[in-house]
């Protein structure tokens, strides 16, 4: 089987998604450098956590409509209560809020390493029969 290039795409309908596999020949399959069938759904990673989850946590409107709320609390003029009552209230929304949203990126992890670790049929070439079917 033979890789085909951008002409032969066009000619034959074939979209970028799509993907010519040779069955029951990982050799051809390999050079090819196609993406494993790994499933990841999981958002955060390790290095990202902190960061991302914060920015998903203050995309909520309520949330950052608190943190300007909490801001402007450091300002004397404008706030006429202490800073300590507005930002700790946020401090413990925000915290839950990170807190669930890291324990259903766990459990997406566990389901996506339990799918991933499920047994599947490969097919192979039947004896006597033609290559290529």
């Amino acid at each position: 089987m033979v890789r085909h290039g951008e002409g032969h795409r066009q000619r034959h309908g074939m979209d970028e998604s799509e993907r010519e596999i040779a069955l029951n020949r990982p050799d051809l399959n390999r050079h090819r450098r196609y993406l494993s069938n790994v499933l990841t759904s999981c958002k955060y990673h390790w290095y990202d956590l902190v960061p991302r989850s914060l920015l998903d946590q203050f995309r909520r409107i309520s949330n950052f409509f608190f943190l300007l709320v909490a801001a402007a609390s450091f300002i004397p003029n404008i706030a006429p209560t202490s800073p300590v009552t507005n930002v700790l209230p946020l401090i413990v929304v925000v915290g839950f809020g990170m807190a669930r949203d890291i324990w259903e990126d766990l459990a997406r992890r566990r389901a996506d390493r339990r799918s991933n670790d499920r047994l599947y049929e490969v097919l192979q070439p039947v004896v006597g029969g033609t290559d290529g079917v």
